[in-house]
């Protein structure tokens, strides 16, 4: 089996780990290293190919055995029945599909109830699965029939945003409480320890942007680890984020499924943005965050965006303020 080499490493040199000369990168050139070199490694051992499935191929492959069995074989019997015409191979036939009818509710129930039991102490997954349970997923996805185009959903929502523009422009100024003792200059290198983390605690989704898929990246976390840690300090060193990954993929979604599709005002724009851009913003927020609070910046009566801090206890805030002016 060949050796294992890391991004950026040339084939066959003799190096352990890639050179000064990568580190010494700017964050706009790591990026565009790591894009091209996992794409073209997904390109070489994942090239895009057409394939059709049936519900055979589904049994052989053990994606689905209990539904895919059992739909070959009602469908056998089913034939059976059509081509013998007899009451005892009619009721063959209706008994297997009620015993497919009924295995199927038992083994939904039973994956419903053992993800709400997973996700009980997880309020953020339990709310998800309660909302896929309950057939909310989908509901604000936009209806292919809607008459609108990319070039008018641009223009709605650029004239959106310039029109809060202009009716914020003659407002004050904010006042801005400057520290002295203490400043936040720049941002702090981070360890490789650091950066799996935050990896791996990442929400498993891809973008269409990204190179290869969220899960094969976690997958090969630990050969792709050194390369990912020295491009996401590289972009905390520069102080921005590269061009590459400022692009998101924005889709108008509707607020609610009950509004009317026609209408462009009752659209949302939700922006995808790639994997590596979001490990960035992570990893600043973290840094970010614990400056606020050691010096005491955060606002003592801020839910939103907080760790511990959320509806419920902003809703508990109300009710003690409620309580406590009787």
């Amino acid at each position: 089996m060949a050796p294992r080499r890391q991004i950026g490493v040339p084939a066959g040199d003799p190096r352990p780990c890639f050179g000064a000369s990568i580190a010494a990168q700017s964050a706009e050139e790591l990026f565009a290293l790591y894009e091209s070199e996992l794409r073209r490694l997904a390109d070489e051992f994942t090239p895009e190919r057409i394939r059709f499935t049936s519900v055979n191929d589904c049994c052989r492959h053990g994606s689905t055995p209990t539904a895919g069995l059992f739909a070959v074989r009602v469908a056998k019997l089913e034939r059976k029945y059509r081509h013998s015409n007899t009451s005892e191979d009619r009721q063959a036939w209706v008994d297997a599909l009620h015993k497919k009818h009924t295995d199927f509710e038992a083994n939904k129930t039973q994956y419903w109830t053992n993800r709400i039991s997973r996700d009980h102490d997880n309020p953020a997954k339990l709310w998800q699965s309660i909302s896929q349970l309950l057939g909310r997923q989908n509901s604000n996805a936009s209806p292919q029939s809607a008459p609108h185009t990319a070039d008018t959903f641009l223009k709605y929502f650029g004239d959106k945003v310039q029109a809060v523009r202009s009716g914020t422009g003659h407002a004050p100024a904010p006042v801005i409480r400057r520290l002295t003792h203490a400043t936040l200059s720049s941002l702090q290198s981070c360890s490789t320890n650091e950066v799996r983390r935050v990896v791996m605690e990442s929400p498993t989704k891809s973008c269409a942007l990204d190179p290869i898929p969220t899960f094969l990246l976690k997958e090969c976390i630990d050969i792709l680890l050194p390369f990912f840690t020295v491009m996401v300090n590289a972009s905390l060193r520069d102080g921005s984020l590269p061009v590459s990954q400022k692009r998101a993929i924005v889709s108008p979604l509707l607020k609610k499924p009950s509004l009317d599709p026609s209408e462009m005002r009752n659209y949302r724009p939700v922006s995808n943005l790639s994997f590596v851009s979001k490990v960035v913003e992570r990893v600043v927020a973290s840094q970010l965050t614990r400056y606020l609070q050691s010096h005491d910046l955060m606002p003592r009566m801020q839910s939103a965006y907080r760790k511990y801090h959320s509806t419920e206890t902003a809703l508990l805030r109300v009710l003690s303020d409620i309580c406590s002016s009787r």
